[in-house]
């Protein structure tokens, strides 16, 4: 069988190299990766996109965070689609099959692969003639265990033990980007709260086109607290997640990931911010039904949150419902499994 798989953004890219992992060890295929992991897919034109999909008994694509970003993404599909050959789509987190700019090609999806049970029921009148298969995202696994000693990560940023960190982890443009201005501000105030030194790690994102010494800035004119900027690929976000007292995020699967290793989370969803979600399907954002994260709308709430989150996630609702809804893992390699073994069945 000859697999086509495209995705730009960093999840689905991660997710579709597990799979490629899983199907290349099974033997009897060949697989075909147009994976940006988060930049552009550049070294794919457009006739080569099209030829890749034209080749393959199935495309299986990603459903990326933008129209923008999903263009190649949707040009594999509707070529596999216009040409009878089978398609489907990677979920890597809730409600992704949601997204409005995949609505022309759900009709004749032939797979779809998502990540909670619960979301079958709808996907399968979204997608009515797909195979819905409740995969799991195969990166969750991984997500419970930190690569690197939590002492050595805190010596490499040079943060002292006695402090709290406050991670605060950004996106892929200026509205998402609000988040580190206005998590320092807060944290300003947040350190009067609970009477404890604090620091605020900024995380740019990978797919971030400004570069990540910009953000520099936030360090040279923040008087409190302490501000860190990380650049991608140094140290990786599962790690400053295991050294962190709580996660500020926007709609991201680090808080699904903050949520394995029982840190508290926080998504900060401003007005601005909160629209964009609900432009594309995910609103309301589904962690926070779940219990498994708190949402801050505002700077007061966010506030109010990390106070909260500092000072008595321990005991707290949320840390009982990650405990519950993301069990640790006994085995691995499960998703990447059944999302090959729904693919042999093409």
């Amino acid at each position: 069988m000859i697999v086509t798989m495209i995705a730009r953004d960093v999840a689905p890219s991660q997710i579709l190299e597990r799979v490629r992992a899983e199907l290349q060890a099974r033997g009897g295929h060949e697989v075909r990766a147009m994976l940006g992991h988060g930049k552009p897919l550049d070294d794919f034109s457009v006739e080569s996109i099209q030829a890749l999909a034209l080749s393959a008994d199935i495309v299986l694509s990603g459903m990326s965070s933008s129209e923008k970003l999903a263009k190649e993404e949707i040009l594999a599909v509707k070529t596999a689609m216009d040409n009878g050959i089978p398609y489907g789509f990677i979920n890597d987190i809730f409600d992704c099959y949601k997204r409005p700019w995949f609505t022309p090609f759900r009709e004749k999806a032939g797979k779809l692969f998502v990540v909670a049970t619960d979301e079958v029921a709808e996907a399968k009148v979204m997608f009515p003639n797909a195979d819905v298969v409740a995969s799991g995202n195969p990166c969750w696994e991984d997500y419970f265990d930190p690569t690197m000693p939590r002492f050595e990560v805190r010596k490499l940023l040079g943060i002292s033990d006695d402090a709290k960190v406050v991670l605060a982890v950004g996106g892929k443009d200026p509205i998402g980007n609000m988040i580190y201005a206005d998590t320092i501000r807060v944290v300003g105030g947040v350190q009067e709260d609970v009477d404890i030194p604090c620091v605020v790690v900024l995380a740019p994102h990978p797919g971030d086109p400004v570069k990540p010494e910009h953000y520099e800035c936030f360090a040279e004119f923040s008087e409190v607290p302490v501000v860190k900027v990380v650049k991608p690929g140094v140290i990786p976000t599962r790690d400053l997640i295991a050294v962190s007292d709580v996660l500020v995020v926007l709609a991201s699967n680090l808080g699904i990931e903050a949520a394995c290793q029982r840190t508290p989370v926080i998504h900060y969803f401003h007005d601005m911010y909160k629209r964009k979600v609900q432009q594309s399907g995910g609103w309301p954002w589904k962690p926070v039904e779940m219990q498994i994260a708190a949402l801050s709308r505002t700077e007061r709430e966010l506030r109010n949150d990390l106070s909260l989150s500092l000072l008595h996630y321990r005991d707290s609702t949320m840390r009982a419902r990650q405990e519950e809804v993301f069990p640790m893992v006994t085995e691995k390699g499960v998703a990447a499994r059944k999302i090959c073994d729904a693919l042999g069945a093409v």
